[in-house]
This record gives structure tokens, C-alpha cells and sequence, in this order.
């Protein structure tokens, strides 16, 4: 099937619905369905049945033991060692090592890489090296071997993360795994790559999540108006995407305006084959879409919207003013996103006892 194209330009000069600004002749055909179809073909059987697994979370766990870690992480450092003179973006994972050895060689960081490429080593190799290279990109050098915190956000980024178009939602899906949900509504003029990486990288610093993963929602139910958005910016999470040690199981694409499928077509084409097998798209009203997320055990309740699609931020801000308390303290676990297994403990809460492992989180 021919991939109907037009220009970014061409749609974002225009005014009008999404529908309005998509050029006749690229509604023939609806892509995206192709594109999935093409993406899952290039995969074995056994990355396509991976694939569906991870993205409806009945995937197992890959079981960690002692020799398994210690041969994957012995391994990975060879592997960096052969390809980091010779990588096309070596030069940031270079300078960071020269800069902080232990950084760079830190056995926690490089398990994150592990785990987000199901102990490929060479996948993991190719990740982290690019990894350096996004970061140096978007903080400089001198950012290369400290965690990002948000000190190292500058006015526009704090201004983005409080708007709550970016949001981790409070509670996780049915499957365990973090949920960010992105909110492509009336007001959003571009998404901040800093904020991104940020938030990304905030959200595994729990092992349960590296281990488990994420699932991502892009929301466009309501009004967009792509007039005042920087569609260029959109490129961001497409490229850090196969840079971050994430693992991202599945990415849900909400919408309402049927010319959103065909908007679509431009940027799934630039994601890899395993990434662009695990988009779904839902197109349909609020009450539809949450029936469909529902399906893949979404937790409805907690979409940051209110009746009348404006973005609900008191959640979200309280989040903000727990992760500031959570920097400021040195050496003290970190809790993101409890899961489902926790205990939460503090004033004014019941609890009761219970035979399942669980971890005790004071809040």
C-alpha cells in the first residue's frame, strides 16, 4: 500500500479542525492500520508474540538470578568497550566516562538499560551509548554524569511540567506498570524534551517499573488546535524513545477528529518496527475511548480530566511538591508510583494485614 504523504508545514499553516487542515488527497487511505500490519511482519514469531503479551500485561517477568545478572552485566561492558570508539554518537558516552567512570560503569544504571531491552546486550549497548548523547543535547556536558533533577529545569520546562499536559498517574494499570499519559488538548503548544526526559527517567528509578514497564497514552479527545502547536516537537519522544532505558509495553493514541488518524501517519512511520507494533489507536468520544482502555486494564478513574475536558491538576501538583521533598533528601529510598502490592502508611489511613509480599511505604 502507498503511504499517502504532506508536508508538516502544510497542515500547521492552516486553520481550522485537524480534519480541516489535512490535505484532501491524504485521506484516501487510512495508514496507520498498514503501517502496524508492515511493522509486525519485519518481527520474528517470537518478538510478535512478545509484543502482544507485553501489550495486553500477561507477559512473565524475566527471572533475574545471581549468574544471569552478573554474565549480562560483564557482557554489556565488553560490548560498550568494542563499540564506544566507533559508535556515529560515541563521543558523549566517551566524555562522560573520561568525566565520572563510576557514573558511567554504575551497576544500577546499567541494569535500567538491561531490563528495558529484556537482557539484549547488544540492544542495551546501542541504547546507552545513545543515551549520553540525548542527554548531553538537551543539559550540555556539564550534566553528562549527575541524575536530572527538577533544579535542572529551566522556567519554560517548570512552566510545561505544571500545566499537567505531561502527567504519571497516581496509580498503575492492572498489569503493575506506570501509566504517563500525555494530554494533546486545547492550550499545549509543544512538548518540552527536557520535561520528557525527566519524567522518564524519574519514573524508573524503581526497579518493580524497570522491571515491568510503562504504558503511554497520548490523549487527543477534545479540541487541538495544531494552528499553535509546534508539530516538530513531537519528534522528541519519538527519539528518545530508543534512547532512555525505558520499556515501553504498549502506547495508546486517543482521539475523537477521524482527521487525527491521518496526522498520525507522519510520525509512526519514525518509530522502529517493535514500537510501532505496540501503538493502538482508539477513535471515539471520552466515554468511548475509557471503554476501550479499559480493555487493556487501564485505570480510568484516575484520567486527569474532568466532564467538560479541562485537565484536572491538584493530583498532579501535589505529586510535584512529594517529588521536590523526595530530592532535597539525600540517601532516602524514593517512591514514585506504589504498586499494587503496597502498604501505605500515614496519618489518618486504615490498614490491615495480609498475606501477600508486599512492601510498607510511609507517606
Amino acid at each position: 500500500m502507498m503511504i499517502q504523504r504532506c508536508g508538516i508545514e502544510e497542515i500547521s499553516n492552516c486553520g481550522g479542525t485537524i480534519s480541516e487542515r489535512v490535505p484532501s488527497n491524504s485521506r484516501k487511505e487510512d495508514n496507520y492500520d498498514a503501517l502496524i500490519a508492515g511493522a509486525l511482519n519485519q518481527l520474528s514469531i517470537n518478538e510478535r508474540e512478545n509484543v502482544y503479551n507485553e501489550m495486553h500485561g500477561v507477559d512473565d517477568l524475566i527471572e533475574e538470578s545471581p549468574e544471569m545478572v552478573q554474565r549480562s552485566i560483564v557482557e554489556l561492558h565488553a560490548e560498550l568497550e568494542r563499540v564506544k570508539g566507533t559508535h556515529r554518537v560515541g563521543l558523549a558516552y566517551n566524555m562522560a566516562e573520561a568525566m565520572s567512570g563510576d557514573y558511567v560503569h554504575d551497576h544500577v544504571l546499567r541494569m535500567k538499560f538491561l531490563r528495558s531491552e529484556r537482557f539484549d546486550v547488544k540492544k542495551s549497548a546501542e541504547r546507552l551509548v545513545r543515551f549520553f548523547n540525548a542527554k548531553m543535547q538537551l543539559f550540555g556536558q556539564e550534566k553528562l554524569c549527575k541524575d536530572i533533577t527538577l533544579q535542572d529545569l529551566d522556567k519554560d520546562d517548570i512552566e510545561f511540567l505544571k500545566s499537567g499536559h505531561m502527567q504519571i498517574l497516581p496509580t498503575r494499570d492492572s498489569a503493575g506498570r506506570v501509566v504517563v499519559m500525555v494530554l494533546l488538548l486545547q492550550g499545549l503548544k509543544e512538548i518540552r524534551a527536557r520535561v520528557f526526559f525527566y519524567l522518564m527517567m524519574m519514573v524508573i528509578e524503581d526497579e518493580e517499573t524497570q522491571k515491568r514497564g510503562l504504558t503511554s497514552i497520548g490523549y487527543s479527545v477534545g479540541r487541538f488546535d495544531i494552528k499553535t502547536f509546534d508539530l516538530r516537537s513531537l519528534k522528541v519522544p519519538i527519539l528518545l524513545y530508543d534512547s532512555l532505558p525505558t520499556k515501553t509495553c504498549v502506547i495508546h493514541l486517543c482521539f475523537n477528529d477521524p482527521g487525527f488518524r491521518y496526522f498520525i501517519n507522519f510520525f509512526v512511520q519514525l518509530f522502529s518496527d517493535d514500537a510501532r507494533a505496540r501503538h493502538k489507536f482508539h477513535c471515539g468520544t471520552h466515554i468511548e475511548c475509557l471503554y476501550l482502555l479499559m480493555a487493556f486494564g487501564f485505570p480510568v478513574g484516575f484520567v486527569p480530566l474532568t466532564a467538560e475536558g479541562e485537565i484536572k491538576t491538584k493530583v498532579h501538583w501535589d505529586f510535584l511538591k512529594m517529588r521536590q521533598r523526595q530530592e532535597s533528601m539525600v540517601g532516602v529510598p524514593r517512591i514514585v508510583v506504589p504498586t499494587l502490592t503496597d502498604v501505605l502508611f500515614g496519618r489518618g489511613m486504615q490498614s490491615r494485614l495480609c498475606d501477600l509480599p508486599c512492601r510498607v511505604d510511609c507517606c
